[in-house]
């Protein structure tokens, strides 16, 4: 581990470490077709991480502090997931999860926090019915609130403080009006965190330059965030917004994290899409 810290605080070109944050696919189905996600646009067979696979990846890893269940897949369609979730928790890592909140039946909801899983993101690219119904093809408004609700609800009913909740939503330009709307609708629901990501443009569907306020609508995205941090800061929601200017950082996922995908393929990070 202290290995690892000090070899990406260098920035070094070989690594003599292993990662110390896993992110792995549980899945390649979903049941949404969401306008921006690349998934809704390919031809690929989905399939599913068995719980073997997963073991014997988390396996190589001894010094690993924290694990993404994340992918371009919904993770609670894996009937391992909850295995991986347990697997994971045993070796005292920290396991993050995103999900779209269509499959939190009251059983989910008790496993999950049974599991004490850290941390949900639960993708709401909107913060009304119309909008959200819209990007999100598929998925029902008052089912996904439903969910969220019944999933809280569980976790103050046996005093528990984990899962913690962020509701995430990729920025587009159908949406950006909701921004401030959606740290309301964090606040009413007890829901602590939001953040504001990005977008991925790939070409198709809403992905593509012309659907990215952060290129073409950088006065108004300013303007919105503001908005947006004020009723953050009045409602004490910890709010993470995009940059709106180049940032000149260096990134340090690909020395401190890998990403799996469902068929073994091994990426830097989620953002890198060419096989290695």
């Amino acid at each position: 581990t202290a290995r690892n810290i000090a070899e990406t605080a260098r920035g070094v070109e070989t690594m003599r470490s292993l990662p110390i944050h896993l992110m792995i696919e549980p899945t390649t189905r979903c049941n949404l077709a969401c306008e921006m996600c690349e998934h809704s646009f390919w031809n690929e067979a989905e399939k599913d991480l068995s719980f073997d696979a997963f073991k014997a990846i988390v396996d190589q890893f001894p010094a690993l502090r924290s694990l993404d269940l994340t992918g371009i897949g919904e993770a609670l369609l894996n009937h391992d997931f909850f295995r991986m979730v347990e697997y994971a928790k045993a070796r005292g890592i920290r396991v993050r999860m995103n999900d779209n909140a269509t499959l939190i039946t009251d059983a989910a909801a008790r496993r999950l926090v049974e599991l004490e899983i850290d941390e949900i993101h639960v993708s709401l690219d909107g913060a009304t019915k119309s909008t959200f119904e819209r990007i999100r093809v598929g998925a029902k408004w008052e089912k996904v609130l439903g969910g969220i609700d019944r999933l809280i609800e569980t976790r103050e009913a046996k005093g528990r403080t984990l899962p913690d909740l962020f509701f995430i939503m990729v920025l587009l330009k159908d949406n950006l009006a909701e921004v401030p709307l959606l740290v309301e609708l964090a606040a009413a629901m007890r829901v602590r965190h939001v953040t504001i990501q990005g977008l991925l443009d790939f070409g198709a569907g809403l992905a593509t330059p012309s659907d990215n306020p952060l290129v073409a609508e950088k006065m108004r995205c300013d303007a919105v965030f503001a908005d947006a941090r004020s009723r953050a800061a009045r409602h004490d929601v910890d709010l993470h917004l995009p940059r709106t200017t180049p940032s000149t950082e260096r990134c340090v996922l690909p020395w401190a994290q890998t990403y799996i995908l469902r068929d073994g393929t091994v990426l830097p990070c989620c953002l890198y899409g060419q096989k290695l």
